[in-house]
């Protein structure tokens, strides 16, 4: 926020974002432009930074229509338009509500969501405090956090077809609110935390090393013959399965599109 530079980094993650996570990291634009309103300041639209980020980006979206990227003949955009159709008008009663994801977010991260409520209003004053106060900064960004969280929550609430999974991005969001209400208490013992953040480290280090984590057991050969029944299950073999390892080693990973 103080060095606009920073928006060939926002970019960059943003065209990342399109590339792994899809559609969802758009809401990122909305968000950009209610905390614009919110924060009543605009100067960021007069920064050249700004236009040249927005063409950096741009040039990075578009790196998948080259020929040489195509997936089964088709660009990344394509073939993954043509997935999520085929099951975006998939429904389940249990989930077709719209208020389906604030009961996924309030039941699975009650504690968070409920210091996010309480620090809300703190959000919402209307004057800022002045660019020199350091609270300037920390406000500015978990405005910009609340209005990713809304951006994401409430345009897929709309749709019938819900996952709790695709509120995962949104639980980091929630807890830089959250953590307002813990600021006091941490400037108050920081040096207390800090040292003992490092004794429980090194304890925590020891244990481990007296007691290692065995990565081999009878559970491990239970994942084994699942993975073997499936992968050579004729049914399965009878779709487009794309193996990431060997087709024949014991532990490959497979999906299928």
């Amino acid at each position: 926020l103080k060095d606009q530079r920073f928006l060939y980094g926002v970019a960059l993650f943003f065209a990342l974002g399109v590339f792994t996570k899809g559609p969802i990291i758009f809401a990122f634009g909305p968000a950009l432009l209610i905390w614009f309103f919110w924060q009543r300041d605009f100067t960021m639209l007069k920064s050249k930074h700004f236009y040249f980020a927005a063409i950096f980006l741009v040039g990075l979206l578009a790196i998948p229509f080259l020929p040489q990227l195509a997936f089964e003949g088709k660009s990344y955009y394509r073939a993954m338009i043509e997935y999520k159709a085929e099951f975006i008008n998939a429904k389940n009663p249990a989930w077709s509500h719209r208020f389906a994801y604030f009961g996924v977010l309030f039941f699975g991260a009650t504690p968070t969501v409920l210091l996010f409520l309480y620090n809300l209003p703190k959000l919402l004053k209307p004057n800022l405090p002045s660019p020199e106060n350091p609270n300037f900064y920390k406000i500015s960004g978990l405005r910009l956090a609340t209005a990713i969280i809304f951006s994401v929550v409430i345009p897929l609430s709309i749709f019938d077809m819900k996952f709790p999974h695709y509120m995962l991005p949104v639980y980091p969001f929630l807890a830089f609110v959250a953590g307002l209400s813990f600021e006091t208490f941490v400037a108050k013992y920081q040096d207390v935390i800090a040292l003992y953040t490092k004794r429980i480290s090194v304890a925590a280090i020891c244990f481990f090393v007296a007691f290692p984590v065995k990565l081999s057991g009878g559970r491990d050969k239970q994942v084994i013959n699942v993975v073997d029944l499936l992968k050579f299950d004729p049914k399965i073999q009878e779709k487009d399965i794309y193996y990431v390892g060997d087709y024949h080693s014991d532990m490959s990973i497979f999906q299928s599109f």
